[in-house]
């Protein structure tokens, strides 16, 4: 029982370390990435919706959230493993 319990709490912690490094990697991001991802993945906003917000077109809007997606994965993996790769 006690092992389980401490396994829980230890998962539970990491979980909590790993949303912390996605929310200062999400604060990390230029504002308009922030907005754009805020409204497509929170807010579920369409992308004719967003591209009316923005006053851009759907394949422009495509690629910046194309852009955000990479840069916030790219920054959070570096975040991340940081203490794993040695420094080049």
């Amino acid at each position: 029982m006690l092992t389980v319990d401490a396994t829980t709490f230890w998962t539970l912690l990491e979980q909590t370390d790993v949303l912390q490094l996605i929310v200062e990697t999400f604060h990390a991001l230029p504002e308009k990435y922030q907005r754009l991802l805020f409204w497509r993945e929170i807010e579920g906003l369409s992308l004719q919706e967003i591209a009316l917000r923005t006053g851009t077109t759907e394949p422009v809007l495509s690629t910046e959230l194309w852009r955000a997606r990479k840069l916030l994965q790219r920054e959070y993996q570096r975040r991340r493993f940081k203490d794993l790769l040695s420094p080049r």
